[in-house]
């Protein structure tokens, strides 16, 4: 366009020098122009920066040869205080170990040890509540003791002065009858409680006798309410805690037995047993049926662990003792047949004695 003065852009003609020409002339030289044009620079002066950085690490770059050897150190001291940790916890445990020893024996006994410390943890509370009781009774027996000499003082007082012999001596009679009456009281009481405990105890030894533990004595003791306490003892006077729920009601039971048999007048009571017999086990069950016929004369009891459904009879092995034995006048079976649907069950009754 320069060299032909036209401008193919808006098809005019451009001569040279004039304004068209001049404007294209500017335009092919707009390039070279821009990048001819000087730019100013700033730049930023970091002499003040760094020089402060310098002087400040300056005491530290004396160390750097030092902190392999620092490291070293720390991790020397380190593997020190390690050792003497460990040290210290096996020192701990010998003397926890030791402690146990001294206390509750080895380690195959912690379970018995652990139970024997929560029972000396209840003796204490037992003790200590007992220790108040008897500081309470002692306080009350005292006021009582006040009160009966100011009724006697009183007494004295209002008893008239010409009272006659006959009086006298009636009221020292009577007042002899009423301690006899009294002591006859006490010595009955204490005579049926060594009674109900004996016969208690003879009962409860049968009914455990197949049982694999040995159980304990049943205490009769009378308290100061005039009232009796009912404990659980072994041969050596301690009490005997943890025992299962069998032994739990075989002690019911025994009680039970000896109140009927204790009884003067020879009642003859009966006796309904239902599913608690669940809890006694195959000793305790057959302890069970042997010592009931003693006390009870009829019985009824309804019990499903006499029950075998793979057996030819459905019995179990007690069951058929007690089949045979001649105690055990009648034998029901309630039995439901097998691979019935849901709608279809019922269940048989069955007279096999």
């Amino acid at each position: 366009m320069v060299e032909r003065e036209h401008c193919y852009v808006c098809n005019r003609e451009a001569k040279k020098d004039s304004e068209s020409w001049k404007y294209i002339m500017s335009l092919l030289n707009r390039k070279e122009s821009s990048q001819n044009r000087s730019i100013q620079v700033f730049k930023n002066d970091f002499n003040e920066f760094f020089g402060e950085i310098q002087l400040g690490a300056q005491s530290y770059v004396g160390r750097i040869g030092g902190i392999q050897e620092s490291i070293f150190r720390t991790r020397e001291k380190e593997q020190e205080l390690l050792a003497r940790i460990v040290k210290v916890q096996e020192k701990i445990k010998n003397l926890k170990d030791e402690r146990s020893r001294l206390i509750i024996g080895d380690e195959d006994n912690m379970i018995d040890a652990r139970q024997i410390m929560a029972q000396y943890k209840g003796a204490l509370t037992r003790l200590q509540k007992a220790e108040d009781d008897i500081v309470k009774a002692k306080k009350r027996i005292n006021s009582l003791s006040d009160g009966v000499r100011k009724d006697e003082f009183e007494l004295s007082r209002m008893r008239p002065q010409n009272t006659p012999k006959e009086y006298e001596v009636h009221l020292d009679i009577s007042s002899d009858l009423r301690d006899a009456a009294q002591r006859t009281r006490v010595r009955v009481f204490d005579d049926m409680i060594l009674r109900l405990e004996k016969e208690a105890n003879m009962h409860f030894q049968n009914l455990i006798k197949y049982n694999e533990l040995a159980g304990g004595i049943l205490k009769f003791e009378k308290n100061l309410r005039g009232t009796i306490d009912f404990n659980y003892i072994d041969d050596e006077g301690n009490e005997v805690t943890g025992a299962s729920e069998g032994f739990q009601r075989m002690k019911v039971l025994a009680v039970l037995m000896a109140v009927i048999s204790v009884n003067p007048y020879g009642y003859l009571y009966p006796l309904l047993a239902d599913a608690p017999l669940s809890a006694f086990g195959q000793g305790f069950i057959k302890g069970f049926f042997d010592e009931t016929e003693k006390v009870f004369p009829q019985s009824i009891i309804l019990i499903k662990d006499l029950y075998d459904r793979d057996s030819e009879n459905k019995l179990n092995k007690l069951g058929n003792e007690l089949l045979n034995n001649n105690s055990v006048s009648t034998m029901y079976l309630n039995h439901i047949p097998k691979n019935l649907k849901q709608v279809d069950v019922y269940t048989e009754h069955k007279k096999i004695k």
